[in-house]
């Protein structure tokens, strides 16, 4: 496997700049508070840089052709495993997901949910599959 310079250097910039250094922070980090940055972020948190970068390091040995620059192109896209709009329904600006409303959930299961819904965004939770042919 050829090493994936861009993205490596990009992950070590990211490391650096956004983790102090530590790069078990990457396990629990929101990925999706980067939206709006503009060397790491993207609007569709799917299509960041430091997502394909990830998971171009990842992966690219599963894949064949997979890297920073094949994603980019469409050959491969990032998604989340499992999307928590799934199992509580909207998240209304961290104050109630919508679709828990009708059961009446407690604090604490508010809680848990806030909790999942904001760990969905994390790295645990992506995979990267090869485009379908267009």
């Amino acid at each position: 496997m050829e090493r994936d310079v861009t993205a490596i250097n990009l992950l070590r910039d990211f490391v650096k700049e956004k983790l102090g250094g530590d790069i078990k922070k990457l396990r629990s980090y929101n990925l999706k508070t980067l939206s709006e940055d503009r060397k790491y972020g993207e609007n569709y948190f799917e299509h960041s840089p430091i997502i394909k970068a990830i998971m171009s390091l990842a992966f690219g040995d599963i894949w064949s052709g997979l890297s920073l620059e094949s994603i980019t192109k469409g050959k491969f896209e990032c998604d989340l495993i499992n999307k928590y709009q799934n199992l509580f329904g909207v998240n209304m600006c961290d104050l109630y997901f919508k679709g828990m409303q009708k059961f009446n959930p407690t604090n604490a299961q508010q809680q848990r949910a806030l909790k999942v819904a904001h760990m969905s965004y994390s790295i645990g939770n992506l995979w990267v599959l090869p485009s379908s042919p267009s």
